[in-house]
């Protein structure tokens, strides 16, 4: 998770884009739709989703994140606040 998390925020650290799933070709948009979304057919949406319990927070705060439940953006609001 720490190569996949590398690569999809890599996009986002160069200012390639402001959000991964931004990028065409990122595999970061088939997890976060929860399907494999058409033009991604290699992404395994079962595999990522059985590491990370919340995708969506892990690619905006960074792997340690995706562990944050469903009560996860709330921790994020309240350490950014």
């Amino acid at each position: 998770m720490n190569a996949v998390s590398y690569v999809e925020l890599n996009l986002v650290a160069a200012r390639l884009v402001d959000m991964a799933y931004e990028w065409r070709w990122s595999s970061a948009r088939s997890p976060l739709a929860g399907r494999s979304v058409a033009d991604d057919p290699l992404t395994d949406v079962g595999a990522l989703g059985a590491h990370v319990r919340n995708r969506r927070q892990m690619l905006r705060h960074g792997l340690a994140a995706g562990d944050l439940g469903s009560d996860g953006e709330l921790v994020v609001k309240e350490i950014e606040a």
